[in-house]
């Protein structure tokens, strides 16, 4: 066991109705080759056995502390919260679901030691999905060249899970706290983490660890509706409700997904200058976080879509 008065990593668990999948993903830390670690598991006001879980761990390991959230907080509040726990010159989320190769930490953390310029260590991405067939897709780890054309490609095809990677504390918790405080944004905020991070050059990577993202289809949307209130209002009262109540659905995402796009680019144009060593870059910048953004994050399309069918509803109803 290491000594927890000098710890060099952070890994902060999130978790929210993660019974199910949380002693697996706990022990999976403990299973790490790297020991020099504190653990905090910071439960988003579940109601099912989280905290039993949890504290199941705490008694037997004085590095592991659990945190219970009073009130169920937004994704992005929640997440980003966490960063202000983190004493360590390293920073890790773990999810309670996802998987690390026993040797994750240590070969991370080994390079982000021996390449100072880095900011986030990443790995080999696979994709699990857990709906009966437990299909793997395994993405490796690709390495992009410094220019400026090479950082916009990386935006491109960076797989999500590099949002998992080991981080030097200090960027990462800045970052956070400008998307949780300043802009307050929730849809996207990991893309536009991995924004800064591919196009000031900060990442490095290897093969020789991975990362296991596990896709509980058959879950996914009980999570989410168990920290709502639930609407018993009677619908369907006409031969068109059915089909007017599956575009509010929609539509209802309208004006978040405008907002949104908003707050994203607010936040990516401040980055910009400081990334661009000059005028015809920055326009260059510019012009590439439009392509960026409908691609990866808020399509403009989804949202022309939805507006047209809001007025369809409308006339409809």
């Amino acid at each position: 066991m290491s000594d927890i008065s000098s710890p060099e990593i952070t890994i902060c668990v999130p978790t929210y109705n993660g019974a199910r999948f949380l002693r697996g993903g706990l022990q999976n830390i403990v299973d790490q080759t790297y020991q020099n670690y504190v653990v905090v598991i910071s439960d988003n006001a579940s109601t099912d056995d989280t905290a039993k879980i949890a504290n199941e761990f705490v008694a037997k390991d004085r590095r592991f502390s659990y945190l219970r959230q009073p009130i169920f907080l937004e994704g992005v509040v929640h997440v980003c919260s966490l960063l202000d726990l983190a004493k360590t010159p390293f920073f890790i989320w773990h999810s309670d679901d996802d998987l690390w190769a026993p040797n994750y930490l240590d070969t991370l953390l080994a390079l982000l030691k021996s390449n100072p310029n880095a900011r986030l260590a990443v790995g080999d991405a696979i994709d699990e999905w857990m709906d009966g067939s437990h299909r793997k897709e395994t993405k490796k780890y690709r390495q992009f060249g410094p220019g400026p054309l090479q950082r916009m490609q990386a935006l491109l095809y960076f797989p999500v899970p590099w949002v998992y990677g080991l981080y030097e504390t200090k960027t990462i918790a800045a970052l956070a706290k400008t998307i949780r405080e300043r802009h307050q944004l929730n849809r996207g905020w990991d893309l536009l983490v991995m924004f800064y991070y591919c196009a000031n050059n900060l990442i490095v990577g290897s093969s020789d660890t991975y990362f296991v993202w596990r896709c509980y289809i058959d879950q996914s949307l009980e999570r989410q509706r168990a920290g709502k209130s639930i609407d018993a209002t009677p619908k369907f009262s006409s031969p068109l409700s059915p089909i007017i109540e599956k575009l509010k659905k929609k539509i209802a995402k309208v004006d978040y997904l405008i907002e949104a796009r908003k707050r994203f680019f607010a936040i990516a144009y401040e980055w910009i200058p400081s990334l661009a060593g000059n005028r015809a870059e920055e326009v260059l910048w510019r012009a590439f976080l439009w392509h960026f953004v409908a691609r990866r994050i808020y399509p403009a399309r989804k949202a022309l879509k939805y507006k047209i069918m809001a007025v369809v509803a409308s006339k409809t109803a």
